[in-house]
């Protein structure tokens, strides 16, 4: 159900909404599925109605004649600011102060003091949807896909994606992110136009709740929630009760008479039964007056608000919700009612990485720096950055700095995108790989330091290819999506996805779980030896997700790797199901640590590059990436971000909305790629002058220098899953 916001006339807004969408201070609000919101400033029970509006004789009639949309043209990019509906957040002047000047008068917005990323960035960040911007005829607003109401401390409503209905609101301004008034002293309601500070108005203003306080909701609306869980009762077969509906009662769950000048009436029952029976007490069972579990989504804090009209009038039993008790109770019933006829073969498919918060935290290993017993360096000594792949290859690949772009498909990212992050890294002294989607031409022309990956479907691959490559991997997994195969429909595969993939347009493109003739470690090691004498030697290796860690590795080194890179939990992708993406391989940081003793162990550190990948993404995240024994980083998301990416994580629904993960030519044009490859340059050239920084303070003089030992954590899980020493007394 698409939540909807009705302002009624001369009273609060109307949200109905089958989702909990309301914030405050980054906490749920509760509400029900029908609820008022307080429009008039002057409502004791805020956020909710209270019915104050028809005591102040509140109007909600608009007192401005028309709004005003003042342009800004500059050189690259054109700005557009409507001033009766913003709410005065200020995103933009204190996010971009360079180019939103406040105090400046009508003229306060310099739109060639910044760079359109810059100010396509705030536009993007603005709440009220008062900015606008337009890269030629098109006027391009900010816009919002999750639903969310977020209630600003004596502000207004913040509204993502919810549909006001009977909308009056000119094209000046975003319809999916909008500002509503909360304090009653718009000119234009009903949207915010900073009336609340001008006016000074502060939430607690109103007269405070009372017991006898009107409802948040117009009596009849909705009942009041006596509680979130069945009240139980000992009935006698025969009796007669008067079950309470309106949840006012304070007799609970029985009728008082509290209804009284409400359109609520009791329900008259019947025990059928001598014994304890449990009762409704949310009020919004489906089978009165008996409890049918409709209570569970429930919060406490919900508990004696006005929630939604009772169920009893809908027939059939409840939908299922999930709760906190219960999370996964509505996909059970998915899968019940539908099977995989509407979710597909693997389940829901899913963008990105496992979130970060979801995983062992990089900021919880510390970095030990030198002092007495060790010496920092000076600030003028050189730190060396070079990293050898394949050292002992014959044509081993020299990198001026640790930190690559990783794997990431022609096809999953636009050709634009390719190309940038192919210059980018060029620019930066270091290489690309090609992803399994096979060597998108302009992207390997870019770059003198290519890495080739072969998949499974051996997209593309040729040796006529490969000979223009220097270096070249199998792709055993990801850290998001191992052991499973993938599937391009046919309608995808077209065009220069076709030409790269080797498939005729229009055929479905199917990559298998595994390689269908590569099966054995003499399979794969005499395919590189055969890379190896096309090429004149360049290193082979392998990319394998973080699953049987030590036995995968040892299959790459029987095979000969020259160069393993091992991804980790937290590894993104352009498109995985969700069962793997949240289900499967281990996590960054101990895979490093276990790969790095097994390598140890085998005596092939020195010999075989390890790279680790997989959810890192700042230049101290690469310092303890090396530290824990990784000879070099591969950046994707990272990657991504600097070149333009903003994290939208839709990157499985082709609408990504800075033309990176996207094949629609209308998205894929606002990627620059001139500019896109220099923020690639300017960050990993900033990544790894911090790395410098950080070494010299550990006392190396090259970045490969960094040891177990520059590390130590205060937490006693981290310590046991990355192998650093302890900070405490404690083993």
């Amino acid at each position: 159900m698409k939540s909807k916001l009705t302002a009624l006339v001369d009273g609060p807004l109307q949200l109905v909404s089958d989702k909990q969408i309301l914030f405050k201070d980054g906490v749920e609000v509760a509400a029900g599925q029908k609820v008022l919101l307080c429009t008039c400033g002057q409502s004791g029970t805020k956020p909710f109605c209270d019915f104050t509006h028809v005591e102040t004789d509140f109007s909600s009639a608009r007192e401005i004649e028309e709004e005003i949309l003042q342009e800004y043209p500059g050189r690259e990019i054109t700005v557009y600011f409507n001033r009766s509906i913003c709410s005065g957040a200020a995103n933009c002047v204190q996010g971009l102060p360079s180019v939103f000047k406040s105090g400046d008068g009508s003229h306060w917005i310099y739109p060639d003091n910044g760079t359109v990323e810059e100010i396509v960035d705030r536009v993007h960040a603005c709440p009220s949807g008062a900015l606008a911007y337009s890269l030629g005829e098109e006027v391009i607003v900010g816009e919002a896909t999750e639903e969310k109401i977020t209630i600003v401390k004596d502000g207004p409503y913040n509204v993502e994606a919810v549909v006001l209905t009977d909308n009056p609101n000119s094209t000046n301004c975003s319809h999916s992110k909008y500002a509503l008034c909360r304090c009653g002293f718009s000119r234009n309601k009903p949207f915010c136009d900073y009336s609340h500070a001008e006016n000074s108005w502060k939430e607690g203003d109103g007269a405070p709740a009372t017991a006898e306080a009107a409802p948040a909701q117009a009596p009849g609306d909705g009942p009041v929630i006596a509680d979130n869980k069945p009240a139980m009762v000992n009935l006698t077969k025969g009796e007669e009760k008067y079950f309470c509906t309106c949840g006012r009662s304070a007799g609970q769950p029985f009728c008082d008479g509290s209804h009284a000048g409400t359109t609520f009436v009791p329900h008259a029952f019947t025990a059928d039964a001598d014994g304890n029976a449990a009762l409704c007490a949310c009020k919004a069972s489906s089978n009165f007056p008996y409890c049918d579990g409709s209570h569970a989504p429930i919060p406490d804090s919900q508990v004696g608000q006005v929630g939604a009209l009772s169920s009893k009038t809908v027939s059939g039993a409840p939908v299922a919700k999930p709760t906190a008790e219960e999370p996964i109770v509505a996909f059970i019933h998915q899968l019940a009612s539908e099977g995989l006829s509407k979710l597909g073969h693997h389940g829901p498919m899913t963008a990105m990485g496992v979130p970060r918060h979801l995983l062992p935290n990089w900021d919880d290993l510390q970095i030990m720096t030198a002092q007495m017993a060790t010496k920092p360096l000076l600030e003028d000594q050189a730190v060396g950055t070079q990293l050898v792949i394949g050292p002992q290859a014959k044509k081993p690949l020299v990198l001026d700095i640790p930190l690559f772009v990783s794997d990431m498909s022609f096809g999953s990212l636009s050709e634009e995108a390719k190309v940038a992050l192919a210059r980018g890294a060029e620019l930066a002294g270091t290489g690309i790989c090609s992803g399994e989607g096979g060597m998108l031409p302009e992207e390997q022309a870019a770059n003198s330091r290519y890495f080739y990956e072969l998949a499974s479907a051996m997209f593309g691959y040729s040796e006529e290819a490969v000979a223009k490559v220097q270096a070249f991997h199998f792709k055993g997994g990801q850290g998001a999506k191992t052991g499973t195969g993938g599937h391009l429909p046919g309608a995808k595969n077209t065009g220069k996805i076709s030409q790269v993939r080797g498939i005729p347009e229009g055929e479905p493109a199917v990559s298998p779980p595994t390689f269908k003739d590569l099966v054995t470690v003499a399979d794969f090691r005499r395919f590189g030896d055969r890379v190896r004498e096309i090429t004149g030697g360049i290193p082979i290796g392998f990319k394998l997700s973080a699953n049987h860690i030590e036995q995968d590795i040892q299959f790459a080194l029987d095979a000969g790797a020259d160069y393993i890179i091992l991804d980790g939990r937290g590894g993104g992708t352009g498109a995985a199901p969700e069962i793997f993406r949240d289900h499967i391989s281990v996590p960054t940081i101990p895979a490093l640590a276990r790969a790095r003793r097994y390598l140890d162990e085998q005596r092939a550190s020195g010999r075989v590059t390890l790279i680790i990948t997989g959810g890192l993404r700042t230049p101290v995240d690469f310092v303890k990436a090396m530290a824990l024994g990784a000879d070099g980083v591969a950046l994707s998301n990272s990657a991504l971000q600097a070149i333009g990416c903003v994290a939208a994580r839709i990157c499985n629904t082709n609408n990504c909305p800075v033309g990176i993960a996207t094949q629609k030519p209308e998205l894929r044009q606002r990627l620059d790629v001139g500019e896109a490859a220099l923020r690639l340059q300017r960050f990993l050239g900033a990544s790894v002058e911090l790395m410098q920084v950080m070494a010299r303070a550990c006392g190396h003089s090259s970045l490969s220098a960094f040891a177990n030992v520059d590390l130590a954590t205060w937490k006693h899980d981290m310590a046991r899953l990355s192998g650093v020493m302890f900070s405490g007394l404690g083993e």
